[in-house]
């Protein structure tokens, strides 16, 4: 079934369009970015306590202390409206979100595509946002990249693979996320297989 994959606008997420547009997967899958990211609904998270300020300051300080990583010629999609109609238009069954923000609706969840995310920690214990510091936090460092169902619940839907890797304190929390989103990246490969 052909896939379109959806990765997040930013240095990892390009990373991982750029190894399938090279040809680390299989031939023949869409790519495009989530162009959701808006700086506005970072302080919104914030303002609700989804996300901590530490938290933000040390995810931007590793995506600024990454290579730079240019963006493709994918296209972007901001909306769901636009994710179905970009999926349709590639002939695409199933879409496969990496990094991605955007929230799936209802509308998009009838619409007969199979809808697929890649989460970088464990689930169900590590869902949402800010998994990552709140798996260091916990000192719970064994974590797995899962593949899962999306649901109308964020990360809640039943996990499909994983792959398994392990934090290490001692670490900077970039070194740390590159750790995960490499795991990510491999189940991600895997998934596309």
């Amino acid at each position: 079934m052909k896939t379109l994959v959806v990765a997040g606008d930013d240095k990892q997420g390009r990373t991982a369009l750029w190894a399938l547009a090279g040809g680390a997967g299989p031939a023949g899958n869409g790519l495009a970015l989530d162009g959701t990211h808006r700086l506005g609904r970072t302080f919104r998270l914030l303002k609700r306590g989804s996300l901590r300020p530490g938290w933000i300051l040390n995810m931007a300080a590793a995506e600024f202390s990454r290579p730079a990583v240019p963006s493709g010629p994918w296209p972007k999609v901001s909306n769901n409206a636009g994710l179905e109609a970009l999926a349709r238009s590639q002939g695409a069954g199933r879409i496969l979100l990496y990094r991605a923000g955007l929230i799936v609706g209802s509308r998009l969840l009838a619409s007969g595509l199979e809808i697929l995310n890649i989460h970088c920690a464990s689930l169900p214990l590590y869902g949402g946002l800010g998994a990552l510091p709140r798996a260091l936090e916990a000192g719970d460092l064994d974590q797995e990249a899962c593949l899962h169902r999306v649901e109308a619940r964020i990360d809640a839907g039943p996990v499909l693979d994983r792959e398994p890797y392990r934090l290490d304190p001692q670490k900077s929390y970039r070194e740390n996320e590159d750790t995960a989103y490499a795991a990510g990246r491999i189940l991600l490969l895997r998934a596309l297989a």
